[in-house]
């Protein structure tokens, strides 16, 4: 059994207009092949009077503001750069002590004159260290005092 297809029925063309002639049949109806639909973009679109004012309290507002965190941070960071600049103060001292692996001090010192020797002695009075030890100079030998003579005299501090 064989099956008919069915027969093709083609649509009647509708007469060709004339040249100069408008088919108005095709007008009123929308053309298949144009798609229509909507959708968001962003554009510019001038302020309204009201979105101007509004900017502008805004910015000045922040302006405002700007400029006293500004001069809030200034004071904070001069504070801040002097904690810093003592804090480095006391690393760079203890840097050099430890380099130096020594620190100056003042140390309670006796000192003895002998003029037979024509020397100094000067010791460290905590430990007896002898720190210096040096040659009496002409106005040094011309202080013997008075009535010590060949005593040797007592020690002065």
């Amino acid at each position: 059994m064989s099956k008919k297809k069915p027969a093709k029925t083609r649509a009647p063309k509708a007469a060709q207009p004339e040249l100069g002639e408008r088919d108005e049949s095709q007008e009123e109806q929308p053309a298949q092949h144009i798609a229509t639909y909507t959708e968001t973009r962003t554009l510019h679109v001038p302020l309204t009077d009201a979105e101007r004012l509004d900017a502008a309290a805004k910015m000045a507002a922040a302006q405002h503001a700007y400029i006293d965190l500004c001069t809030k941070f200034k004071a904070v960071r001069d504070e801040w750069k002097g904690k810093i600049a003592e804090q480095e103060s006391i690393r760079n001292e203890n840097a050099k002590l430890l380099f130096a692996n020594e620190k100056e001090e003042d140390v309670s010192c006796v000192v003895t004159k002998d003029y037979e020797g024509g020397t100094i002695q000067i010791k460290r009075a905590d430990t007896g260290e002898v720190v210096a030890e040096r040659e009496m100079t002409s106005d040094e030998f011309s202080e013997l005092p008075i009535g010590e003579g060949e005593s040797g005299g007592e020690e002065e501090q």
